[in-house]
């Protein structure tokens, strides 16, 4: 079943807009958070130390007490969403500059059948 709803994800992905930034980039920038990937995996770190030597020290925990770790998550939530209100504003300007021509046709319209009709 799981398999299905994959493939099931994966095709209807790629019928939702794909401006630059569309909805596949979001989708596999935050596919890094859920999937085990990189990002995934700095969601367990709790700390970073530099060695002297150039290595970097990780200390994992099952619940980080990072602060910072949750910021970079929220930023990373947060891109897409900002990105979806302003497509939606931008759909909701050209929608109502539509009904707005509409309103101006059908007003005049009425007026045309009003004189015609002599009221």
């Amino acid at each position: 079943m799981f398999d299905w709803v994959t493939r099931e994800i994966a095709a209807e992905k790629h019928k939702l807009p794909q401006e630059e930034q569309g909805a596949r980039f979001f989708y596999e920038m935050l596919c890094d958070y859920v999937h085990p990937n990189v990002a995934s995996h700095t969601l367990v770190v709790n700390e970073v130390q530099v060695l002297n030597d150039d290595r970097i020290s990780y200390s994992l925990a099952y619940v980080p007490d990072s602060d910072e770790l949750l910021m970079v998550v929220l930023h990373a939530v947060s891109i897409p969403i900002k990105s979806s209100l302003t497509l939606v504003c931008n759909q909701l300007r050209s929608l109502l500059h539509t009904l707005n021509i509409l309103k101006g046709k059908i007003d005049g319209f009425e007026r045309a059948m009003g004189a015609a009709n002599g009221l």
